[in-house]
């Protein structure tokens, strides 16, 4: 059997054990669809469809990363650099993780300049009280 060929195999049962999952903790297989929660924010849920995904590309990538199909070459036997299941599989997660730190990088710069924009906006607030509490004329005078 070719490595593809193994490959496409552990991921087809990836893909069944992301159903199962999907079985166990979604209350059967539920749709993908958007959510809005009650502060008004939208989030993304992937269904069983999603879990299956995520279980065929989690499968994939451990198999190429920790077993003997991690050392089985995908290149050119004739040249120098053979590429190889295990550097395909770690570059992605590589991405997988590049990709989360990059988003938490800029959630945080996000964060941090909200929480500026929201001082400057309390600021023009308490003034703008102070200012129509000193044009109002005094009580009882």
């Amino acid at each position: 059997m070719s490595v593809l060929a193994q490959l496409l195999s552990v991921g087809l049962l990836g893909a069944g054990g992301g159903l199962v999952n999907a079985l166990l903790t979604e209350k059967g297989f539920v749709l993908s669809g958007t959510h809005r929660l009650p502060d008004g924010q939208r989030i993304w849920r992937p269904g069983f469809l999603g879990n299956a995904v995520i279980g065929c590309v989690a499968a994939v990538v451990f198999a190429g990363l920790y077993t003997p199909l991690a050392v089985s070459a995908v290149s050119d036997l004739t040249s120098p650099y053979n590429l190889t299941v295990q550097a395909i599989m770690s570059a992605v997660v590589s991405g997988i993780g590049g990709a989360r730190l990059l988003k938490r990088e800029v959630d945080s710069h996000l964060d941090t300049a909200s929480i500026a924009s929201l001082g400057q906006t309390v600021q023009t607030l308490v003034a703008t009280v102070q200012r129509l509490q000193n044009s109002l004329p005094g009580e009882g005078a």
